[in-house]
């Protein structure tokens, strides 16, 4: 296994931790890269069932291997959504948001997960 597959492992077991953590309490967040900044909340999202990924049509690849990961962790297979922000978990490109090549933004609720990201690389 290389090392881009590696850090794609790690990246989204440390998504599901994040997504799934205990509500009530904080938890130290292993996230892998480290975010610059991390802000805590009392919400949750949990995965279940009949989850969808929505991205935008540059992002298909990377939503592709998420839902193959998650499939491969909960056995549920997880349909991708091409062009749509509807979905459980969504991936966008954010130039304004993430100004730093590779940068990303994480943030979950108890309806959906959205990672934005500056390019495809913070994706």
């Amino acid at each position: 296994m290389n090392r881009k597959n590696i850090f794609r492992r790690l990246a989204c077991v440390s998504l599901l931790l994040a997504a799934s953590a205990g509500a009530g309490a904080q938890h130290p967040v292993s996230i892998v890269p480290k975010p610059l900044h991390l802000e805590q909340t009392e919400e949750q999202f949990v995965l279940k069932s009949g989850m969808t990924i929505a991205c935008e049509e540059g992002l298909k690849e990377q939503a592709e291997y998420l839902s193959q990961m998650l499939r491969q962790a909960t056995g549920w297979e997880i349909k991708v959504r091409p062009d749509s922000r509807k979905g459980n978990i969504v991936l966008v490109l954010d130039t304004v948001a993430n100004k730093h090549s590779e940068g990303y933004s994480l943030s979950v609720d108890k309806k959906s997960i959205r990672i934005s990201g500056a390019d495809e690389a913070g994706v």
